[in-house]
């Protein structure tokens, strides 16, 4: 199946905010991951970006 050209786009935006720590003020809603340091288990657990 063959991914379009707007998937793939929003794809690698979200990949980047999320690894970058920024998905909450980017989506809006900075509670809906409040108290989740996300970050810190990218450093134990890589592959929750795949």
């Amino acid at each position: 199946m063959k991914l379009s050209d707007d998937f793939k786009r929003v794809l690698r935006h979200f990949a980047y905010y999320y690894t970058n720590g920024t998905l909450p003020y980017v989506i809006g809603d900075e509670n809906i991951l409040k108290g989740i340091d996300y970050r810190e288990m990218l450093k134990n657990e890589a592959s929750l970006v795949d």
